[in-house]
């Protein structure tokens, strides 16, 4: 999901922003949405936060005030508006402290808008230059209500059937389309025909996601159910939880499943008091606050100041954008720079990418490439990155 992931990779995993924008066109090697975060080269689109749902400029207030038409919310302002609806909802549904493991020093409505920038937007963009859809910016209010209103285990399955009403016309099973969004509800763009078709059920043969019926998830290219509190996952032999919950204890490299468990049950040690990172399930600290793995009886101690003295900890002990190496406090590499080897810390300073061993920045559409892995939208087309589109 998230950049700070690598630091649980042995204790916990989870599936929350799998399902963020889910495209059937991104099986072709992309790199998986909860890895995104921003900083491309050529960033566009509402970074300051401006377009909120608050902010009274194309948010869910705007328009019809003084005779002026009620356009809803632009295009352009969508992906903010998205992003914080997004955030907020895996916020409530995981809590603040798995959040801040989670994204640590990527904040989740940057990535999460870059994100939507690159992928649901540019394919909407694109498919309204070619004549093929229309967006309807006083219909997108309804979807983030819709998605607000959503239980925790329903974020998995993806955004509600109301935020595919803003664009039209939507295509019927067995015609052609550019990508999912252009796709009647409950049908998804196939690739290998350029055909809107039917969800496969659970059992059936797939490739991706979105192949799958609401509530599956592809997993060894089988439509699964997501793992619920208690059930087996991860380690590369069960599929991922539902929102809310992580995946406890999973080892990919030993092949060994976790359980989920929900992530308010995780991290609830106060300063001075023990934790257990390795214990099933783990008990974590609250934020701000490290377990120690290398101690007798570990207790949760503060994170430490910057360039200060630290140990191998859950999560790293460090500050934002620095890791600890033989004993201090550094600085994560940037852009260019080769990437750090720490088993628990990220190998790259925020909004980068490790790719061969180099940290490189993650790229807008437009943007050179040498892999899916660097771009928002997870797709390297022939040296740049692209949006989702069949051709």
């Amino acid at each position: 999901m998230a950049r700070r992931l690598p630091v649980l990779a042995l204790f916990l995993t989870s599936s929350a922003c799998s399902f963020l924008i889910d495209f059937d066109e991104l099986q072709e090697g992309a790199a998986a949405p909860p890895e995104a975060g921003s900083g491309g080269t050529q960033a566009t689109g509402g970074l300051d936060g401006q377009g909120g749902i608050d902010s009274g400029q194309g948010g869910l207030d705007a328009g019809g005030q003084g005779g002026t038409p009620d356009l809803g919310i632009p295009l352009e302002a969508a992906p903010a508006e998205l992003a914080q609806a997004v955030c907020g909802k895996l916020s409530s549904c995981f809590g603040t402290t798995a959040m801040s493991i989670l994204y640590a020093d990527e904040e989740c409505a940057k990535s999460t808008e870059h994100l939507i920038l690159n992928t649901l937007v540019a394919a909407v963009r694109r498919s309204e230059d070619e004549g093929r859809l229309d967006y309807d910016g006083t219909a997108l209010p309804a979807c983030l209500e819709a998605y607000d209103d959503l239980d925790c285990e329903d974020v998995t399955v993806g955004f509600p059937d109301e935020c595919k009403r803003s664009l039209s016309p939507l295509r019927d099973e067995g015609a052609t389309c550019a990508h999912a969004l252009e796709c009647d509800e409950g049908l998804y763009c196939e690739f290998a025909s350029c055909d809107c078709t039917k969800p496969a059920k659970e059992g059936d043969d797939c490739l991706v996601n979105a192949q799958c019926e609401a509530g599956l998830t592809c997993f060894l290219n089988t439509c699964q159910p997501y793992g619920d509190e208690g059930d087996a996952c991860g380690g590369g032999v069960a599929p991922e939880c539902i929102t809310g919950l992580i995946c406890v204890t999973a080892d990919e490299k030993a092949m060994m499943p976790g359980r989920c468990f929900p992530a308010e049950d995780l991290f609830v040690s106060s300063a001075g008091q023990s934790c257990n990172a390795a214990s099933d399930p783990p008990t974590l600290c609250r934020e701000g606050l490290a377990c120690p793995v290398i101690a007798l009886l570990p207790t949760c101690v503060p994170i430490a100041a910057r360039n200060g003295a630290c140990q191998l900890a859950i999560p790293d002990m460090c500050p934002e954008n620095q890791y600890c190496s033989s004993g201090a406090c550094v600085d994560l590499p940037g852009p260019g720079e080769a990437c750090a080897t720490s088993l628990l810390s990220p190998s790259c300073a925020g909004y980068s990418r490790c790719i061969s061993g180099t940290c490189r920045l993650l790229g807008d559409n437009g943007n050179t490439c040498v892999a899916p892995e660097e771009c928002w939208s997870g797709i390297c087309t022939s040296g740049i990155c692209s949006p989702p589109h069949c051709q």
